[in-house]
């Protein structure tokens, strides 16, 4: 996998599992400068919450991967974009290089 031959340390891989109001998106954009990669329609709707207002300064980018067709979200590219899921981490790649995020 050549993404992961590219993250430098110290770095980490973590997965918030639980169900609906358990924390897990809360806690996701509690990191800073986040890229959201998502397949639930309302996943991010917490952030419009007043009393949420930090973590909605920390999403920089969202890539909403719900509705699209499951053989066009996980056809394999190289290519920067919001279609697929490969199209996301590439554009998350990118936006990492020019400063601009550090969480995915």
């Amino acid at each position: 996998m050549p993404f992961a031959t590219e993250i430098k340390k110290p770095s980490y891989a973590i997965v918030f599992i639980g169900p609906p109001g358990s924390g897990k998106t809360r806690c996701g954009l509690s990191f800073p400068r986040v890229f959201a990669i998502t397949f639930d329609p309302v996943g991010l709707e917490i952030i419009f919450d007043p009393a949420n207002a930090k973590l909605k300064d920390n999403l920089v980018y969202h890539v909403p991967l719900n509705g699209i067709p499951l053989e066009e979200v996980f056809k394999p590219t190289e290519e920067p974009g919001e279609r697929s899921l490969y199209g996301a981490i590439a554009l998350a790649k990118k936006l990492k290089a020019e400063g601009k995020i550090e969480t995915v």
